[in-house]
């Protein structure tokens, strides 16, 4: 599945000749893109190498994406996505070979959002795109956990589904702390045991309490790869093992790597709640939309996915009363960070079990998403495709 921001990322901490390379790359990347906006603004077309700034919509994959720009711009075979999106008549450019398309910076199937879409010699410069600062709006479902940390996943079972009282997913080290007394007021404990595994009845209890720990996710530190990612674990992707199960996954815990990661902001934009018929129904949609893998990946589980669903969330006696919370946040991030892995972490310090709704990448250092080009719509002005297009910078 998606590193969601690019699995260029540093598995441990470099030295310092590391540093001053990642930071020389990331600096060229900036100059590159400043470049290819001078270009952009003299007029220069050329369709051959530069960034192409592409929309990425729900349950597409990367790899889908830019071949399907390879088919209805240059007439490349595209694979993987309905026909109503491949060309049917002359492709809208013609040079005289077809050039070769990559990317930089992952987004999970679940996640929409800018994605740059790497032209002709624009590849050679990869390792420096995929390290451009990231920024991200996302919807955090608070009161659910699920093994993939998005909506993509096997529920588990948690406390706060059902309405009890518990410490079970509260640190080893808190439980401990709660437990003992330690460091803390009796009525202080009591409070904290009573507030967790549920949530506040109002909406504004919600915001104030997920307001009052985002302080605690700002800053650097070190993310662990989610179990549903691509990271080399052992030889092979750590999705390889999270598939077999959580007692295989315990195997290789102690192998998962970490990456040095730093959130710049983390703010709320907005609260609401929704039924869980509604939901429901939005859930469907999102799991419906996902329809092939990439080569090698296997399939999503979504039959497993959306019956995992209905028996730990969706349970009919409950539909008409029960509310959920949903709260919006904005996101700007170093890469390497996973979006899906902050809202898990979100929940876990809550002690709710909180998972990503929605991931909507808006920008990638100076490009912003309003510049992408919608490649799989079918009514999509390829004409216009000048206007999502920065070339590369002749030297």
């Amino acid at each position: 599945m998606e590193a969601e921001e690019g699995e260029a990322c540093r598995l441990k901490r470099p030295g310092r000749a590391a540093r001053r390379r990642l930071l020389r790359l990331e600096r060229e990347a900036l100059q590159q893109q400043q470049q290819q906006s001078d270009t952009s603004a003299s007029g220069a077309s050329d369709p051959t190498s530069g960034v192409l700034l592409l929309y990425k919509p729900v349950g597409a994959t990367p790899l889908q994406i830019v071949q399907l720009a390879q088919a209805r711009l240059w007439g490349a075979n595209a694979t993987g996505l309905t026909s109503s999106t491949t060309p049917t008549t002359t492709p809208t450019l013609q040079p005289s070979t077809i050039p070769k398309v990559g990317y930089a910076g992952r987004l999970d199937p679940m996640a929409r959002g800018l994605l740059l879409c790497l032209v002709g010699d624009e590849n050679k410069r990869q390792k420096g795109h995929e390290l451009l600062e990231k920024e991200y709006k996302f919807e955090l479902l608070l009161g659910v956990a699920t093994d993939t940390f998005d909506v993509l996943g096997l529920v588990q079972p948690h406390p706060c589904l059902s309405n009890t009282t518990t410490t079970h997913n509260i640190s080893k080290r808190r439980r401990v702390e709660i437990e003992t007394g330690e460091d803390k007021e009796k009525e202080d404990v009591e409070e904290e045991i009573a507030c967790a595994g549920k949530l506040p009845d109002t909406e504004e209890g919600v915001r104030e309490l997920v307001q009052g720990v985002l302080h605690e996710f700002v800053g650097p530190r070190k993310q662990k790869y989610p179990p549903f990612s691509s990271a080399r674990v052992r030889g092979k992707p750590l999705f390889h093992w999270a598939k077999q199960g959580p007692e295989v996954l315990a195997q290789v815990a102690a192998d998962i790597p970490t990456v040095e990661v730093t959130v710049r902001s983390l703010e709320i934009l907005s609260s609401r709640t929704t039924s869980l018929a509604a939901l429901r129904t939005h859930i469907s949609s999102l799991v419906g939309t996902v329809t092939c893998a990439e080569s090698g990946g296997g399939d999503f589980r979504q039959a497993a996915v959306l019956e995992s669903w209905e028996r730990h969330v969706f349970n009919t006696q409950q539909l008409p009363q029960h509310n959920v919370h949903i709260l919006r946040l904005k996101a700007c991030v170093t890469s390497g960070t996973y979006i899906r892995s902050i809202a898990s972490d979100i929940g876990q310090r809550l002690g709710v079990g909180a998972i990503a709704l929605d991931i909507n990448r808006i920008r990638v250092a100076d490009y912003h998403v309003s510049q992408a080009l919608h490649i799989a719509s079918a009514d999509a002005d390829l004409t216009a495709w000048h206007s999502s297009f920065h070339p590369t910078k002749a030297t």
